[in-house]
């Protein structure tokens, strides 16, 4: 889209970060750590640093891309992911230290996450074909191309007036394909 553009920044330098902000009217925050990162610096410290940073600047929106199930820690994909690093609880702690970064933000300064799993190579589908919801309560399939146009949407919705801006600021929501969907504590 021609409303956004990247910048590559180092995420566990807070100078770089803050650098990166400037005059930037939201951040989406997608990165996670890999195999030879700390999760603890990519998926916790990070996103909060990101946050306060973009809080700081005055420049309103975050976006957080998280996990879905970041609150089942006794699930099977928890478990699992927190082989590498802990890297679930890094998530949650990640989710926690935005939360906090926006906790008393003046009006218009909000956050927006999204929980998606199970992340594809596939085509988008499209809005219409996802099932956005709260409450980490299933997970699903979804095409990385549609958690990256929902997170946008979702940011523009929290910079917006009335009910849309309500529904999506200073909340977490789960995505993925609709059909797709099981319990997320039976993961």
């Amino acid at each position: 889209r021609a409303r956004l553009s990247s910048l590559r920044a180092d995420v566990t330098d807070r100078r770089q970060v803050a650098g990166a902000l400037e005059g930037a009217r939201a951040c989406v925050f997608a990165a996670t750590a890999g195999a030879a990162a700390s999760a603890l610096a990519v998926d916790a410290v990070a996103p909060a640093a990101a946050a306060a940073a973009a809080r700081r600047a005055g420049r309103a929106r975050v976006g957080l891309v998280s996990g879905a199930g970041v609150h089942h820690p006794r699930s099977q994909a928890y478990r699992l992911l927190n082989l590498f690093g802990r890297r679930m609880d890094h998530k949650v702690a990640g989710e926690e230290g935005v939360r906090a970064a926006y906790e008393g933000a003046p009006a218009g300064v909000r956050y927006t996450g999204g929980r998606p799993s199970g992340l594809t190579d596939a085509p988008p589908r499209g809005a219409a074909q996802l099932t956005v919801r709260q409450g980490d309560g299933a997970a699903g399939r979804v095409s990385r191309g549609d958690v990256a146009e929902i997170i946008a949407e979702l940011c523009a919705c929290a910079d917006g007036n009335g009910d849309d801006q309500e529904l999506a600021a200073n909340a977490t929501f789960e995505l993925y394909d609709t059909g797709s969907g099981v319990p997320a504590h039976t993961l």
